[in-house]
């Protein structure tokens, strides 16, 4: 059985093709129904919150999944994109995953 970290990490791959070329910096959702875990016990109706940077090029081949820290969440983050900072985001498609939590 997978890990709910790599599941996570797939299901938000699957937000790079349904993100498309916008530059979103709001925060998002992606809501990924009854969440199985590998205990058994399930998080109802599971959202997973992200945020986008920068444009997915047309092979989209330059995206980045940027995960945030235990208790982080993607807005501190933000300040680690743009021109000159931690990823480029005139080079880079960045995605942004909020860690799953309790609220």
């Amino acid at each position: 059985m997978k890990s709910p970290a790599r599941i996570v990490a797939g299901l938000s791959l699957c937000l790079l093709f349904m993100a498309g070329v916008a530059a979103a910096q709001n925060l998002q959702s992606a809501r990924l129904g009854d969440f199985k875990l590998e205990s058994g016990e399930v998080i109802r109706d599971c959202r997973v919150g992200y945020r986008t940077f920068g444009a997915l090029n047309g092979e989209r081949s330059n995206a980045i999944l940027f995960p945030t820290w235990a208790s982080g969440t993607t807005e501190q983050l933000m300040s680690n994109f743009g021109a000159g900072r931690l990823v480029d985001t005139s080079k880079y498609y960045v995605i942004a995953v909020d860690a799953l939590g309790n609220g």
